[in-house]
């Protein structure tokens, strides 16, 4: 085709980089999201701040359970508000 060596192709470096600013926007908005709701929650159901320390300092695996739970419902959400994954 003679429009084949129009456009350069990215290096593999190029390609690296970029995944990896793509894999660390995506961890930074489902943390971002996930302690907003934790803090958001806390203050609505006035939990004590030494409460809500003891909590996240030693109850890891109920957590894990919640946060995991919280994000799958937050994907399906987001797929259904935006169904081409268009967008953020």
């Amino acid at each position: 085709m003679p429009t084949d060596y129009l456009k350069k192709e990215p290096s593999k470096t190029e390609k690296m980089l970029y995944d990896l600013a793509m894999a660390q926007h995506q961890m930074e908005k489902g943390l971002w999201s996930t302690s907003t709701v934790v803090m958001a929650l806390a203050m609505l159901t006035k939990t004590k701040p030494e409460e809500l320390a003891e909590f996240m300092a030693n109850g890891d695996e109920k957590i894990k359970e919640y946060s995991e739970k919280v994000n799958e419902i937050l994907k399906k959400l987001q797929a259904e508000t935006n169904p081409q994954g268009k967008g953020s």
